[in-house]
């Protein structure tokens, strides 16, 4: 069988390769021909508008299977899961995960197997699905925490000179020209002059000077 190596890491995991020399050495064993390598580095498994997943299923077209490590490689939303599945079931291509949880090609989609494999997509779908959301909860928690002990979260504003903005202000500098002094842009001046009370010439402080 010719099969599609697809890996994915999601934000701060390790990178993928492991999972596709995995997938390399499963293919071997079980006499499979990888005939196409795809990753996806540092990408959310909520959706599936990925660059790598699109050309795996781009090359599929060449293959039997797309193979992943494991289900949630793949995706963690069942309904999306599903979705992909579907259209590769319509194109009589399949996807394989090597440890044994599913393997939807076509000679393996017959009355109770089909069956068994809906029934663990939708099972192991929701339980990556469910995971995520506690992980979103953990880190809403965290966060929580964080702002209460005070910790600020965000970009912190840039350290500008006030007594040198304010002068060169009053000279009649525009936001533009001060912007490029300090080597930052006209908005960010705005905004300084606004936690400093607002502008000192007290007109209207126009954002998008050029």
């Amino acid at each position: 069988m010719r099969v599609i190596a697809y890996g994915r890491a999601s934000p701060g995991s390790p990178n993928p390769q492991p999972q596709v020399d995995a997938i390399k050495e499963w293919a071997a064993r079980n006499r499979h021909e990888v005939v196409g390598c795809f990753v996806d580095d540092q990408v959310s498994g909520k959706d599936f508008e990925r660059v790598g997943w699109a050309r795996a299923k781009e090359a599929v077209a060449t293959a039997d299977a797309i193979v992943c490590a494991k289900l949630d490689r793949f995706g963690r939303s069942v309904k999306h899961i599903l979705k992909e599945v579907e259209w590769l079931s319509a194109r009589g291509k399949g996807l394989i995960t090597i440890d044994g949880v599913i393997n939807t090609t076509p000679n393996q989609e017959e009355g109770m197997a089909k069956a068994l494999r809906d029934l663990t997509l939708n099972l192991f779908g929701a339980i990556a699905e469910f995971e995520r959301a506690l992980i979103n909860e953990r880190t809403k928690a965290g966060r929580a925490r964080a702002k209460a002990k005070g910790v600020k979260f965000g970009r912190k504003p840039l350290d500008l000179p006030r007594s040198a903005v304010l002068s060169m202000r009053r000279q009649k500098k525009s936001l533009k020209e001060i912007a490029d002094e300090f080597n930052t842009s006209p908005r960010t001046i705005w905004r300084a002059l606004r936690r400093w009370g607002g502008d000192p010439l007290k007109t209207i402080i126009v954002v998008n000077e050029e």
